[in-house]
């Protein structure tokens, strides 16, 4: 929304309500006003006040608006009524596409390790560990697969690897 957020000139632009041509969304701007939570009001439940309070902001008076750009209902309008400066995205990172490679190589090695660790998590519960199983436990359901000692091993060096 337009307004002044980052300590940046704060733009102010008047229209008469004759040049209004389309509905649009204003928002009090209270931290022009200085509005405060100072508010307070019992809470009732099943029409008994409960012994509760709620606070609530108590709005200031101003003559001062913050149009919400984020209307999606008639931003082509807004748009068009608004100067360019008003409504100019801004980027979140000077270098998008490096930005972007260094977040999709963190990604990749902690998505790599998860896949990992559910791997042998999936093997353990599908019964490939049967050797290591307590005696007191129940055996599994099902057969272990032929070979599957081998498998064990490679599944513990991956576990080894990761931690």
């Amino acid at each position: 929304m337009p307004g002044d957020f980052h300590g940046a000139v704060p733009h102010f632009h008047t229209f008469a309500d004759a040049d209004i041509l389309f509905n649009y969304n204003v928002q009090h701007d209270c931290r022009h006003a200085k509005c405060e939570a100072s508010g307070e009001r019992p809470v009732i439940q099943e029409r008994v006040a409960s012994g509760i309070t709620d606070t609530f902001v108590i709005h200031q008076p101003t003559e001062r608006y913050l149009i919400n750009t984020h209307a999606f209902h008639n931003a082509h309008l807004l748009r068009a009524a608004l100067p360019r400066d008003l409504t100019a995205p801004v980027p979140y990172a000077a270098n998008r596409e490096a930005h972007h490679r260094t977040i999709a190589m963190a990604l990749r090695t902690t998505q790599d390790a998860k896949r990992a660790k559910t791997a042998v998590a999936a093997a353990l519960r599908k019964g490939m560990a049967v050797e290591n199983m307590p005696s007191t436990s129940k055996p599994p359901r099902k057969r272990a697969r032929v070979g599957s000692a081998e498998i064990e091993r490679e599944l513990v060096a991956i576990g080894e690897i990761l931690s």
